[in-house]
């Protein structure tokens, strides 16, 4: 019978390598006599000489894992358990790799193996202790976390734009607190969109060399880093940490709540009255005739354009094209005047599910969604899913919210009141005649004031590139009237 090959593990420590029984050459020669006893075969040994046992980032042991992956040998010999690893977690782990590809675990010196009944006990025993330890790891880090953010220190999250890290405190980047301060000043006026396609248009960038976003914007106007305070916690405790003077503020507390204040009464309103702080006339009423989705307004040199926001994604996504607003303009004077010459103005009623039970619907699928994220970050905090399982479930996630953010935008505008048919028709009648004499922000609440929506096409049989000779028509195919 052939037979077993055994190799020898052994490590000392630089504190340890003084110590008499601790040498490498002490260990070899224990682990040798340990093997002859047995009658097995001396196949080799692995040395790490300095390291510490605290983890399994050691030259020798990553060869031992390789070697032992390869089933190079039968038997692992250590002089004692402590040279293996002095962590439970990964002593659990190479147990179950020992065990997984069949090869025997002894201790020289103490009556830990793997060889018998007793030792597969205390491999389920050190399995148990390691899942304990995982377990409270999770809690131990935020402790860890918490105490540092508690002490003013930054917990190695990105970086705030606006800011740069020295040490572990953030301090002020000039250049970007600058356009900090103008983005909370603009936020006065703008809303997030407009906000974000002026600095695009201006060649400015984020960090990373990116484009603006309105996300992005939202963001910095919602951080209270800016106003020097850290609030930590908020995504894994009910029970936020927040340290006042944890970082030299850019804005004054009066500028922050400000900005909270116009947050929370633009979010309150309907869906078409979030439009209300940009400069695009026909924001949040104009629809893509080919797929659905809004077109959002863009400004090119003082002229203003349309874009379906599908294809703006992706321009495989639909064939709508850019359309300028004058064009858009034209046709709705054609239909304003074919609704002012028919008095009998019945626009078509749908069956519609009643807008506050749905609504109310979807804010629990948000919740929901909220508290699965939680329970998926403990998950990976305690190592029962991978980082990129977080990373696809969040990411589904992150899809079915942007359908219920667009459907509760759908619904925002159902509880407004219609006028009165008198009214509508004099706002109708008197348009051409007002129109010239309105600003950018008064003709869009007229707009406004008359459509719930207008479902809009490029019109058929025009010039490709019309240039100086006209504009490249589009054609009204459905509206909805404010009656």
């Amino acid at each position: 019978m052939e037979k077993l090959r055994a190799r020898c593990y052994l490590r000392v420590s630089t504190d340890e390598q003084a110590k008499e029984g601790f040498s490498l050459a002490a260990q070899e020669e224990k682990c040798k006599q340990f093997i002859e006893f047995h009658d097995w075969t001396y196949d080799g040994v692995y040395k790490d000489d300095g390291y510490s046992g605290k983890d399994l980032k050691r030259p020798a042991m990553q060869r031992l894992l390789n070697d032992a992956k390869q089933k190079e040998f039968d038997i692992l010999v250590v002089y004692r358990l402590d040279r293996l690893t002095r962590s439970v977690v990964d002593l659990h782990y190479l147990l179950d790799l020992f065990d997984k590809h069949k090869i025997k675990f002894k201790s020289a010196t103490e009556p830990y193996e793997t060889t018998s009944a007793i030792g597969r006990l205390f491999v389920s025993i050190v399995g148990s202790i390691a899942q304990w330890e995982r377990e409270n790891l999770a809690e131990r880090v935020r402790m860890g976390m918490e105490r540092r953010a508690a002490e003013g220190k930054w917990n190695g999250s990105a970086i705030p734009y606006g800011y740069r890290l020295e040490g572990d405190r953030l301090v002020i980047e000039p250049e970007e607190a600058e356009l900090v301060r103008r983005i909370f000043s603009m936020y006065k006026q703008y809303g997030m969109d407009t906000i974000a396609n002026k600095l695009n248009d201006e060649g400015l960038k984020t960090r990373k060399g990116k484009h603006w976003d309105p996300n992005v914007i939202k963001y910095m106007l919602s951080n209270p880093i800016y106003i020097g305070r850290m609030v930590w916690g908020r995504k894994t405790r009910s029970e936020a940490i927040t340290i006042d003077g944890a970082a030299p503020a850019i804005i004054s507390e009066e500028e922050f709540q400000e900005a909270q204040r116009i947050m929370k009464k633009r979010l309150s309103m309907p869906a078409r009255g979030k439009s209300d702080t940009s400069d695009y006339i026909f924001a949040g009423i104009l629809s893509c005739g080919y797929c659905g989705r809004k077109l959002h307004g863009a400004n090119r040199r003082g002229t203003y354009y349309y874009c379906c926001s599908n294809r703006y994604k992706n321009w495989k996504n639909c064939p709508m094209p850019r359309v300028n607003e004058r064009a858009v303009i034209q046709e709705v004077f054609r239909v304003i005047d074919f609704v002012a010459d028919n008095d009998e103005i019945e626009p078509e009623q749908e069956e519609k599910q009643d807008a506050s039970s749905r609504r109310q619907e979807l804010e629990k699928q948000l919740e929901a969604i909220k508290k699965r994220r939680k329970k998926r970050l403990m998950a990976f905090e305690n190592e029962i899913i991978t980082l990129e399982e977080l990373r696809e479930r969040n990411r589904e996630d992150a899809e079915k919210e942007e359908k219920i953010f667009r459907e509760l935008e759908e619904l925002s505008g159902s509880d407004e009141e219609a006028l009165d048919k008198e009214t509508f028709l004099s706002y109708v009648q008197d348009l051409r005649q007002l129109w010239p004499q309105m600003d950018r922000r008064e003709q869009k609440k007229l707009i406004q004031t008359i459509f719930r929506d207008i479902v809009i096409v490029e019109a058929p049989n025009q010039p490709k590139y019309p240039g100086r000779h006209g504009l490249k028509k589009v054609n009204i195919v459905d509206y909805v009237l404010n009656t």
